[in-house]
């Protein structure tokens, strides 16, 4: 665990041991997530292969789908979306 501060302009500095372990150069670009409280840095590279790697795998489970079917879908998942892990969700997932 590293203690960093933050400067008057808000820059922070990544500490050399870090910079080395996950090598990090000057003009290394970051992605800078908000998760409730928690602030996280990701690797613009890193976070680029994963829109990239979720991209072809929805192409492919779209894959010969109609655009009715797709939107359809697309529905479902936002009305079902509030029922995915509620209580009842972990409850129905615990016992059956």
């Amino acid at each position: 665990m590293e203690v960093i501060t933050t400067s008057s302009r808000g820059q922070i500095v990544i500490p050399e041991r870090v910079r080395k372990k996950h090598k990090i150069k000057e003009g290394t670009k970051f992605i800078l997530l908000e998760e409730g409280d928690r602030l996280i840095l990701e690797k613009e590279s890193k976070v680029e292969s994963i829109i990239n790697a979720k991209t072809k795998e929805i192409s492919e489970a779209l894959k010969g789908k109609d655009a009715e079917t797709v939107n359809l879908m697309m529905a479902s998942e936002k009305s079902l979306a509030k029922e995915w892990g509620s209580k009842e969700d972990e409850i129905w997932d615990k016992y059956y």
